[in-house]
């Protein structure tokens, strides 16, 4: 081990490294009242940005999707403008009488019509038509449009905010994390595989356990000994780093790691031959750019990394690898119940059957993963709310999750103006 390698402990970073004195007690009320979750809901979840969908999504004029966002009980439509091309975001509200328009996950039109009385809508919004118009005289046609949601987009991310009035725009609320990762090359990675797993827990104890690798080593001694190393047995995060309200860090892998089970061993040859990487999207386009090469991925160069951890606050993680990369999303249901939605992205579609097993392996692994972290989140939140704790205590290694509840209660501090 050369001089420089016995150093990496110095880009460790540790709570105090930071001043991040005031979030070493948190009080499990944060996670067990749902009068608090209610404040999170109308003073957090409804007052950030968003990310719930790729541009990619809808590349042509007339393209839509429907998203539902669970957390704040809003469904909404996204579409690509007809004539200018513009994205674009409404409630899924016809203005007659509430009915949702959009019922199919998504489609291509030029036009919506609400089914229960036929009143026509613009792909921007603009009512076009009502049926029995002279009924209506109430109605004024350049205000009676589909109500809009602010969106916006950063790196092909369609970015929503169901503010009435956003404090920032997407670019300011980005900031420094926004600069720093705008050329990642997400768009080179076009195939996705959804895992979408429900826990009975708060949100934030799923958010927690993505901020630290305190629990590797034990919760998933079996099925993460990729990451652990001798020099680094709690597995600490290095380089980790604040814009408010978001954050990041490089997270190590272990370069001594050899899988022992043959069906392991097949998968990492494949992967390390560049399977579901090298062919690029299969109509005549380069190859994905790899991660490891982006601005602001692994900005110290350690040896050997898993991934980069990229938080976009409340609820967002976004992790390149070597492979492709991974979208987390925390969105709670109520104050006990959250919804971990993954969007594992490929290169390319699998073009072999070894590919296509190897995509297989890698989503599976990562849902028997998760699969323990949704037992243990569970009977933390039996312990949380049994009534005899009343805070719980983050460590100095676990700098991310301190700094991240502290940017929660900032947004539940704010008054909102007269």
């Amino acid at each position: 081990m050369n001089k420089l390698q016995t150093n990496w402990t110095d880009h460790w970073g540790f709570a105090r490294d930071f001043g991040l004195d005031g979030e070493e007690r948190i009080a499990t009320e944060r996670y067990t009242s749902p009068e608090i979750y209610q404040q999170e809901k109308d003073k957090l979840f409804r007052k950030t940005w968003l990310a719930v969908a790729r541009v990619s999504e809808i590349p042509e004029p007339g393209d839509y999707i429907k998203r539902k966002i669970l957390t704040l009980d809003a469904e909404v439509v996204i579409v690509r403008d007809k004539k200018d091309g513009v994205i674009r975001a409404f409630y899924n509200a016809c203005p007659h009488r509430g009915v949702a328009l959009v019922r199919e996950c998504g489609g291509q039109t030029g036009v919506f019509v609400c089914p229960y009385h036929g009143w026509s809508f613009k792909t921007d919004g603009k009512l076009l038509g009502i049926p029995g118009s002279e009924n209506f005289p109430q109605i004024d046609r350049k205000q009676t449009g589909l109500a809009p949601v602010h969106c916006d987009i950063w790196n092909g991310y369609i970015f929503l905010n169901f503010d009435e009035e956003p404090r920032q725009t997407l670019a300011e609320y980005l900031g420094e994390l926004g600069e720093l990762y705008a050329e990642l090359p997400f768009a080179d990675y076009r195939h996705a595989v959804d895992i979408i797993q429900d826990a009975p827990t708060n949100w934030k104890n799923f958010l927690d356990a993505f901020n630290e690798g305190y629990h590797v080593a034990v919760l998933h001694a079996k099925s993460l000994p990729a990451l652990a190393t001798k020099e680094n047995p709690l597995n600490h995060m290095y380089d980790q780093a604040f814009m408010a309200p978001h954050s990041h860090a490089t997270i190590q892998s272990n370069p001594d790691y050899r899988p022992a089970g043959k069906v392991e061993q097949l998968v990492f040859r494949a992967i390390g031959e560049g399977a579901l990487n090298k062919s690029g999207g299969g109509d005549g386009s380069p190859p994905a750019r790899p991660f490891g090469t982006a601005r602001g991925v692994n900005r110290i160069g350690l040896p050997s990394t898993s991934s980069e951890l990229i938080n976009v606050f409340p609820l967002s993680q976004f992790h390149p690898t070597a492979l492709g990369y991974m979208w987390f999303q925390f969105w709670p249901l109520s104050h006990e119940r959250v919804r971990f939605a993954t969007r594992v992205y490929f290169a390319s579609k699998p073009r072999s059957y070894r590919d296509k097993f190897v995509e297989v392996f890698m989503c599976t692994k990562h849902r028997d993963v998760v699969s323990e972290d949704v037992a243990m989140t569970h009977v933390q939140q039996i312990g949380m709310k049994s009534g005899g704790l009343k805070h719980i205590n983050i460590g100095e290694m676990e700098p991310l999750v301190r700094f991240t509840h502290g940017q929660i209660q900032e947004y539940l501090n704010r008054q909102d103006p007269c």
